[in-house]
């Protein structure tokens, strides 16, 4: 399988990437690109694009991944210096040009007319922007570890302290580890998140209990049939209608990248979603989009992964991630080759 270096764009504004190719003349069956999450450069943290590249490359897809404008080998500048505001410029479109001359060149390479997107965390955002600026693109997306707010002045780090899911959660942590010394030990040398405690601790005092068989009974909801891809049908209701209930989310809620993954469902692209089991966004997911707005929620295959983080990175987490892409572009490619709708059932 090998790994070939190349440059995207014009000189002076180039854009460095790794293209992962099959091994065998033509054997090629789909192509997949991963965007930068946020201001990580073309590895991903833990190097799970690399991971996650050479699994997909096995199963004989090309795969692309690549840096962003200043970040790794990329020529440019990032755009913003300071990581929250760069987050922020992402999420508003600032690396569009970026993605579609990525995804284009691509789709140069492969001969096809549209490729499975796959990011985590801030790729969702660039995903997003390929679906709203060129759709025919666009094959299917995966995400992992999507944000569900708009990113505001405190970061997306920040976002899961307005999910009372999480602060639950938190809670319940924080008394589990009472009788660790260790844990007090590090209360007291100041690197605990004391913002977090002292926001989710009061949560305990009426019943200290309380939060805490309620977030086990919600982890035992999710983590039922973990893994397992169930392809969403076609939405029952029109492009229109689900836009309209949308509008009537939180108004923290990041309606543009969620208005273009509702696009694509209706337009029967498949979208999955992913998260790791501790991944605070998956939370802020289940109390801002899932509780209140489950038509909306339920256009999207969700999936939990056991044991995972954010980045799902570890190697029983990853594994499970890992087979859930490549189950997920392998029924892509196999629609595309009938010439049919993804095969959603």
């Amino acid at each position: 399988m090998p790994e070939q270096l190349v440059t995207i764009g014009p000189a002076g504004a180039e854009l460095a990437g790794v293209l992962h190719t099959p091994a065998g003349a033509g054997a090629s069956t789909h192509a997949v690109l991963f965007t930068p999450a946020g201001m990580r450069d073309r590895s991903g943290p833990m190097r799970l694009y690399t991971r996650l590249a050479r699994r997909l490359c096995a199963d004989g897809h090309l795969v692309l991944r690549y840096d962003g404008a200043g970040l790794g080998e990329s020529d440019g500048s990032p755009p913003e210096r300071d990581r929250i505001g760069a987050y922020r410029a992402v999420q508003d479109g600032a690396q569009t040009g970026d993605a579609l001359a990525a995804a284009r060149f691509l789709r140069a390479e492969v001969g096809r007319p549209a490729l499975v997107v796959m990011g985590l965390c801030g790729g969702v955002y660039h995903a997003a922007h390929i679906a709203r600026e060129a759709p025919e693109l666009v094959a299917g997306v995966f995400a992992i570890g999507a944000p569900t707010l708009t990113i505001g002045e405190r970061g997306a780090a920040r976002s899961a302290e307005l999910s009372r899911t999480w602060l639950e959660r938190a809670a319940h942590l924080y008394l589990a580890r009472a009788r660790d010394g260790g844990a007090w030990r590090r209360l007291f040398s100041g690197r605990s998140d004391y913002r977090a405690l002292l926001r989710s601790v009061p949560l305990l005092v009426p019943d200290p209990g309380a939060a805490a068989r309620r977030w086990v009974a919600k982890a035992r909801v999710r983590l039922r049939g973990q893994g397992r891809q169930i392809w969403a049908t076609r939405p029952s209701l029109g492009r229109a209608d689900l836009l309209a209930r949308l509008q009537r989310a939180d108004p923290r809620v990041d309606r543009a990248t969620w208005e273009a993954l509702v696009d694509l469902r209706t337009r029967g692209v498949p979208v999955a979603l992913a998260w790791g089991e501790h991944d605070s966004a998956l939370c802020v997911f289940d109390d801002f989009l899932r509780g209140p707005l489950p038509e909306v929620a339920e256009l999207f295959e969700t999936m939990v992964i056991a044991g995972g983080s954010h980045e799902c990175a570890d190697s029983a987490p990853f594994e499970t991630l890992a087979r859930a892409a490549q189950s997920f572009v392998r029924c892509i490619a196999a629609a595309s080759r009938r010439n049919h709708a993804a095969p959603l059932r």
